[in-house]
């Protein structure tokens, strides 16, 4: 009975959004972006170079029926599937989630204090198709923009920039198609993203983050030195 309404909603949706959902299992899912749309992967740099081991592409569109966020997933190797979250803090934890699974895309969300991932769908309007190219796990889905988890947390992904976190793993249930914890440290974003810009999201990296810290140090530093030196350099001249 719980999957009743996603059935219905599929259904309806089938012809509102036959020009908003269009299958592009041929193309590159690197085509577009940072032109028309936004792409976030790992490792470092693979976006650019077209060799994501992970990755999530997305744009956001409307009709007469509204805002919606279409969103492609890409994984390689054995992963049993893929996850974006979108969150507030740079964390899983109270994230909505849309996974794209071999058994299925969907929508989930995170608990807050823990790993575990619940799945949810039957009252967000979306709709997604799943296929294995190469070897890679490839997902579709478009859903609305408004998402409110069984929390009742409110999430706007079209008004609302959020971190991206990009996470993969193995299935934890294959007759509900609930998703595991991950097996891979996830990707964050440096930045919250406005899922509605295009652009090439820069990988959080925290060894990076401490050098540049660092470095921050070392400016007041260097220039305190300069300082000294050219304050001593006046007084021999007197």
């Amino acid at each position: 009975m719980g999957y009743v309404p996603v059935v219905i909603s599929i259904a309806i949706l089938t012809t509102i959004w036959s020009a908003q959902f269009t299958p592009t299992m041929g193309s590159s899912i690197y085509d577009g972006c940072n032109v028309t749309r936004g792409c976030f992967g790992g490792p470092s740099g693979c976006v650019s170079a077209m060799n994501c081991k992970y990755i999530v592409t997305f744009n956001t569109s409307s009709n007469s029926s509204g805002h919606f966020v279409n969103l492609q997933f890409n994984v390689s190797g054995t992963e049993q599937y893929i996850a974006v979250g979108f969150a507030r803090a740079q964390q899983m934890a109270g994230a909505a989630v849309t996974q794209c699974s071999i058994s299925g895309p969907g929508l989930s969300y995170n608990t807050p204090g823990s790993n575990s991932t619940n799945k949810f769908q039957e009252s967000i309007p979306w709709q997604g198709s799943t296929s294995t190219v190469d070897g890679s796990l490839f997902c579709e889905i478009t859903q609305s923009i408004n998402v409110t988890i069984p929390q009742n947390e409110y999430f706007n992904l079209y008004t609302e920039n959020f971190y991206l976190l990009l996470a993969a793993g193995p299935i934890a249930n294959n007759k509900t198609g609930q998703i595991g914890e991950h097996n891979m440290q996830p990707l964050i974003s440096t930045n919250k993203v406005n899922l509605s810009v295009p652009a090439i999201v820069e990988l959080y990296d925290s060894t990076n983050s401490t050098n540049s810290g660092a470095a921050h140090i070392q400016y007041p530093i260097q220039g305190l030195l300069v300082i000294l030196a050219f304050s001593c350099l006046l007084r021999t001249q007197h």
